[in-house]
């Protein structure tokens, strides 16, 4: 009975006549990719590959159907983020083909598919995954069923530049059910995600409920965050991702100039810096620090073995972005 069911289930999904496609998509899905409600369709298989989100558009009732003409394999990179109201129980998968989830990855949604599943180490369902093959490999996963409410209804979520040049983020519910906590997160890129805090919820409340966290380590160029609202039993949804441009004026400061037998270095971004080196007029590389040798709030260079002159000095930091400085050495 359940076998037939997971067939009728599949072949409702695959049906052009009651789930035609309205949007095609191309392979690899994902790569920060926002999809509104309806039925999605790639004719080969697919990648999923760094952010995919799903925009409700403020409807708590948007149906999302990705219908995938081959395999669907999640890499690595892969997260799945519901916006604006969407919902799990909503968000549905057909895959015509194996379908695999990589390690340390947390899926979303129904998914029904003709081949192999299989979920490496670490990985994680919020929802279900049937497959009229009926072969299933699991390798210490968490699965948690997407029937479950989500445990908050947010209803804003803000971020501003404050006055010390820092993001002041700001968000409210309406309804909290057995929440637990919010895990902010941040992002340069939309790909890799970084926990910056968590912030306690309310737990139960069906009143108005405002947060709010203070990001002092804010990066030149885009910053991405996001909210992950996790309830007391695991079950997580995202928020949508708000954007903060902080212009890129210089962000380092080399004292003293001229320097004599030391130099001191001070940025906000010292803990994300990669590199400083020292070359001279001619381009000669004549110090090189790498980021395991920089402080944490200041970075003193001994300088007093260089001869006398005009160096400049570049730092390199991990997003790729660098800042160049002349110094003199007397």
């Amino acid at each position: 009975m359940a076998a037939t069911g997971v067939a009728t289930a599949y072949a409702f999904l695959a049906s052009e006549t009651d789930n035609p496609c309205g949007n095609t998509i191309t392979s690899p899905l994902g790569e920060g990719t926002t999809l509104n409600a309806g039925v999605h369709c790639s004719t080969t298989a697919t990648a999923l590959t760094g952010t995919l989100t799903l925009d409700a558009e403020n409807d708590s009732n948007a149906i999302f159907i990705i219908k995938i003409n081959g395999a669907l394999s999640a890499d690595a990179t892969a997260d799945i983020v519901l916006a604006n109201g969407a919902q799990i129980k909503n968000v549905y998968w057909q895959v015509n083909g194996a379908f695999n989830v990589a390690a340390d990855v947390a899926f979303l949604g129904t998914v029904i598919n003709a081949g192999a599943i299989s979920f490496e180490s670490g990985a994680s369902l919020s929802g279900r995954a049937l497959s009229t093959a009926g072969q299933i490999t699991l390798n210490s996963n968490t699965i948690s069923n997407a029937d479950v409410s989500l445990p908050v209804t947010l209803v804003s979520f803000t971020v501003r530049k404050g006055e010390n040049a820092n993001a002041e983020l700001q968000w409210s519910t309406t309804s909290e059910v057995n929440s637990d906590y919010f895990e902010v997160q941040h992002s340069l890129l939309g790909k890799a995600w970084t926990k910056l805090a968590i912030v306690k919820s309310h737990g139960e409340s069906t009143a108005f409920m405002s947060y709010s966290f203070s990001d002092l380590s804010v990066r030149s160029g885009d910053n991405l965050y996001r909210l992950k609202m996790v309830d007391k039993d695991g079950t997580f949804a995202y928020s949508s991702i708000r954007s903060l441009n902080v212009e890129s004026g210089s962000k380092i400061v080399l004292y003293p100039n001229p320097a004599i037998s030391s130099l001191t270095l001070l940025t906000a971004d010292i803990g994300h810096i990669q590199g400083v080196q020292f070359f001279n007029t001619a381009g000669k590389l004549v110090l090189d620090r790498t980021h395991s040798e920089v402080a944490d709030t200041t970075s003193e260079f001994n300088i007093n073995h260089l001869p006398n002159g005009l160096y400049i000095v570049k730092v390199s930091f991990e997003n790729g972005k660098t800042e160049n400085a002349r110094i003199i050495k007397r």
